[in-house]
C-alpha cells in the first residue's frame, strides 16, 4: 500500500482534525458524519492502546479507525501538510549541523514525538517551539523544530553560547537601594 492507494481527503473534512493532531498521533480523517469521526491510523496493535483516549479528548467525538501503515500515513500527511524549509525567525536556535531529511522520512517510533534517522541512525527528537529545542539541545539530541507556520528543521543544536543567551540579567534596582 502506498499513498496514492488512500482516497482524496476533501477540504471540509481535512479540516476536522488540526494539524498539530494529525502530525503527532499520525492520522488523518477520512470521514465524519453527525456521531463519529472516522479516522486513518498507524495499523500498530499499541497505537490504540495508547493514544485512542487523547485523541478523542482532543476532537470530542466518537473515533471509527482504519488501520494503515504508519510509512502511508507519513507521506499523506506530508502531502496534505507540507512543511518547508524556511528561514527561522526570532529563534535563538542555531544549529551545529541543519540535516536535510524531513520528518515524515524518519522512522516512525512507538513515540510519536520520537524518530529514527536511517542516516545516522540516531534518535530525532520533535519539537513544537523554542524551548523544547533548547532543552532538548541542552541534552545533545538531534531536534526535528516544526514553526507555527509549519517549517520544519532538523538536526544537531549549536548550544555553545546558551549560557550567556539564556541567563536573564539581574533586575535593577531603583537608585539608592542597595542589594542585601
Amino acid at each position: 500500500m502506498n499513498e496514492s492507494d488512500l482516497p482524496m481527503i476533501e477540504e471540509s473534512t481535512l479540516q476536522m482534525v488540526p494539524e498539530k493532531i494529525a502530525r503527532t498521533f499520525c492520522v488523518l480523517p477520512q470521514a465524519v458524519n453527525a456521531n463519529s469521526i472516522t479516522l486513518y491510523c498507524p495499523d500498530d496493535a499499541q497505537f490504540r492502546i495508547e493514544h485512542e483516549e487523547t485523541i478523542r479528548f482532543a476532537l470530542n467525538q466518537a473515533i471509527e479507525w482504519i488501520p494503515v501503515p504508519r510509512s502511508v500515513l507519513d507521506l499523506t500527511i506530508e502531502k496534505y501538510f507540507p512543511g518547508s524549509k524556511a528561514e527561522i525567525r526570532n529563534c535563538s536556535i542555531r544549529f551545529r549541523f541543519n540535516c536535510p531529511q524531513k520528518w515524515a522520512s524518519l522512522t516512525p517510533t512507538r513515540d510519536p514525538n520520537q524518530r529514527n534517522c536511517f542516516e545516522c541512525d540516531r534518535i530525532v527528537y520533535r519539537c513544537n517551539n523554542e524551548h523544547e529545542a533548547k532543552w532538548l539541545g541542552k541534552q545533545g539530541k538531534c531536534i526535528a523544530l516544526i514553526t507555527s507556520d509549519d517549517s520544519e528543521f532538523l538536526g544537531e543544536v549549536d548550544d555553545t553560547d546558551w549560557g550567556t543567551r539564556l541567563q536573564k540579567p539581574a533586575p535593577q534596582l531603583p537608585v539608592g537601594r542597595e542589594r542585601l
